[in-house]
């Protein structure tokens, strides 16, 4: 009987061995191995926690659990994708530093379902590694040069990105995932200056969004390959929308039909070398309601120009041209008055004395689509538009001009070398005019 007990002395020990044996079981299932993503139910990296060192696709039944993540804690060497629904769907947060408080992100405080863990040594080469599990398509802003350093994936509009984890006025490159296009705007609420993007960009220096000044974000993914038609598709609202107020302005783009890389202008722009859809890249235009645009094809507004209050799908056989607008000058009207004199254009018109001999405007009074020449053109059907069509004229001090009904300076015609905003009761008549003669000082 004695034989069959333990000395106590040994009892002791073999119970400091057990517990040492079940701490370090413990510590190596629920603890920070080297490399690894560490879940946290709490503010700050506290509560309950779990090391993650690679993809799980539903956190239910895990010992973090579903649905109950606050912070996360990102090894050197490793990021993360922190998804809000199973099987890495629905909005996602990527992360390769520590992160103490999930609220506010796009992912949100108590929503991680999915996560996907990537640890190397050798950087991150492309985002190619992360699309086997495939995700909810979208935008991603970086705060960095080159879409690096801390960045937020968004799918759906965000009225206001303070709070959000990538931040507010931080944003300095943007990737675009494919059938996707965002707005960047420089003001909350969608309102401001905006960029237009369908397209990755490495450095948003010199865009008209600018370098760390994105407030608020509207993203159109295009899931049935349908293309994006027109602006309307912005107007819905989508998720987050306070109504889908935007910015009136004028958007220049790089292909026909409204499509491919484009800008907006809320404001005179003397030079578009550094813009986002670049000088002598401008195929079409889109002129919101109440605004109208003068397209220049030198810098300075100067040259030949074009000016419109409607969107034109071809810029191509126009005065200004296709791919060669420099310059652009923007006016909206806010009060609904019209648009009655070329006065709002301000200092900007010191240039037609010499630059600009003669203007044809589409209405009376010197409204609509307007065509400059500074020579003799025999056939206006080749200035996009402006053939018959001419309603009123402006004619440049110590010039002249006749206003031919006919190709070729045929038929009756119209000599003047003053302004006539109504054309109506000239002998060339409205809505007519097809050849124009020329003739400065």
């Amino acid at each position: 009987m004695q034989q069959s007990l333990v000395p106590m002395h040994r009892r002791i020990l073999m119970a400091v061995c057990l517990g040492i044996c079940l701490t370090a079981s413990v510590s190596a299932q629920y603890g920070a191995p080297s490399g690894g993503v560490t879940l946290f139910r709490d503010l700050n990296f506290s509560g309950r926690s779990q090391t993650f060192t690679g993809d799980v696709s539903n956190l239910q039944g895990s010992y973090v659990g579903n649905d109950t993540t606050t912070s996360v804690r990102i090894e050197p060497g490793c990021r993360a994708r922190l998804y809000a629904d199973a099987d890495y769907r629905g909005g996602y947060l990527e992360v390769d530093r520590d992160v103490s408080d999930l609220r506010g992100s796009s992912v949100g405080n108590d929503t991680v379902t999915s996560m996907r863990v990537h640890c190397e040594e050798g950087g991150w080469g492309s985002d190619s590694d992360w699309n086997s599990g495939g995700s909810t398509p979208g935008v991603t802003l970086y705060r960095d040069l080159d879409f690096s350093g801390r960045n937020q994936k968004i799918t759906d509009d965000i009225s206001d990105l303070r709070g959000h984890y990538v931040g507010n006025d931080t944003a300095t490159s943007v990737r675009i995932d494919p059938g996707c296009s965002a707005r960047l705007y420089a003001d909350a609420n969608y309102q401001g200056s905006y960029l237009e993007a369908d397209r990755d960009i490495s450095d948003l220096r010199g865009s008209s969004v600018g370098n760390d000044t994105v407030t608020s974000v509207r993203v159109r993914c295009d899931r049935n390959g349908g293309g994006w038609n027109s602006g309307s598709d912005w107007n819905s609202g989508g998720s987050g929308s306070t109504g889908g107020s935007t910015t009136n302005g004028v958007t220049l783009y790089r292909d026909l039909n409204l499509s491919g890389r484009s800008q907006t202008f809320t404001g005179d722009i003397s030079d578009l070398r550094g813009s986002y859809v670049g000088n002598d890249a401008a195929t079409s235009v889109r002129v919101s309601r109440g605004c109208r645009a003068r397209l220049f094809a030198d810098a300075y507004y100067r040259g030949a120009h074009i000016e419109t209050e409607r969107d034109i799908s071809d810029l191509r056989g126009s005065p200004v041209g296709n791919d060669t607008v420099t310059s652009i000058q923007v006016r909206c009207e806010t009060d609904g008055g019209g648009w009655n004199s070329g006065g709002e254009w301000g200092s900007g018109d010191s240039n037609w004395g010499t630059s600009h001999r003669v203007s044809l405007y589409q209405h009376t009074n010197f409204r609509g689509t307007a065509y400059s020449f500074d020579s003799d053109t025999g056939d206006l059907r080749a200035a996009f538009g402006a053939n018959d069509e001419a309603s009123s004229v402006r004619v440049a001090p110590g010039c002249k001009v006749r206003l031919y009904q006919d190709p070729q300076f045929q038929g009756e015609y119209t000599e003047t070398s003053r302004d006539i905003e109504d054309l109506r009761d000239s002998r060339v008549g409205n809505d007519t005019t097809s050849s124009i003669q020329v003739r400065c000082r």
